[in-house]
């Protein structure tokens, strides 16, 4: 099956306790390459990929398992996403981007973005001009530090008062079971965030603390069971 999007969340391992992390506490865990072989094994192709955490730069190992899975199975994909605190830029994590820009097919949304708001760290400077080497990373804010309020009202932006949305995502209120999976193409929509995290558990909804993560509401179905028949009970369920 062809997903339109797909985040992968490779660790909830962090080098930083910022106080608006909508996940939550960091917790000693990484994907396996058990998950990572079962998804690429269902998987046709993929047109925007984010790897998330955690923090994915101290995860190198499994962005490249990423990579050995994808080339396994044969699956394309046209861009990739990483959100950093940049709080260590390695040179493995830097080959790591390279490679993954070279085994994507597009590469016309391709980016890389450090954070640079009120709630992390400062960045070294030495760490933004070694990631700034390449073209398709940025600031996430280029003008200038976010210092608006946090949005995203989940882990621990929701424990310190400083989340100001709560983001129930994707939104299910609208649309018909084809907004969301077309089987007849054999696609998973946008529309559906489809999230894989360190638990083998596909989630709908990427912005989830891990605690809200864990919740059967939340949950399509185990990798093990990922399909386009699951996907759609998944949806059908929602729309009801």
């Amino acid at each position: 099956m062809y997903l339109s999007n797909a985040i992968i969340e490779v660790t909830r391992r962090c080098n930083m306790t910022c106080e608006h992390c909508l996940r939550g506490n960091a917790q000693k865990k990484d994907i396996s390459d058990e998950i990572l072989d079962n998804f690429f094994s269902r998987v046709s192709g993929i047109g925007d990929l984010t790897i998330t955490g955690g923090e994915p730069s101290i995860a190198v190992d499994r962005i490249e398992a990423i990579l050995k899975y994808a080339e396994k199975y044969g699956v394309p994909i046209d861009n990739f996403y990483i959100a950093t605190n940049a709080k260590e830029v390695s040179n493995a994590f830097l080959i790591a981007l390279i490679k993954l820009h070279c085994y994507c097919g597009d590469n016309e949304n391709s980016m890389v973005q450090y954070s640079n708001d009120d709630y992390h760290d400062e960045a070294q400077e030495e760490n933004i001009k070694r990631l700034e080497v390449f073209k398709f990373v940025s600031a996430k804010y280029p003008d200038g530090a976010n210092t608006g309020e946090y949005e995203i009202n989940e882990g621990r932006a929701k424990e310190n008062g400083i989340g100001v949305r709560d983001r129930n995502s994707p939104n299910f209120t609208y649309g018909t079971i084809e907004d969301y999976v077309d089987t007849e193409y054999n696609t998973i929509s946008s529309e559906l965030e489809l999230y894989l995290n360190c638990k083998g558990n596909l989630v709908a909804g990427c912005d989830r603390s891990y605690k809200n993560q864990d919740r059967k509401s939340n949950i399509i179905c185990n990798v093990d069971d990922f399909s386009m028949e699951t996907t759609k009970k998944f949806v059908e369920k929602k729309l009801k």
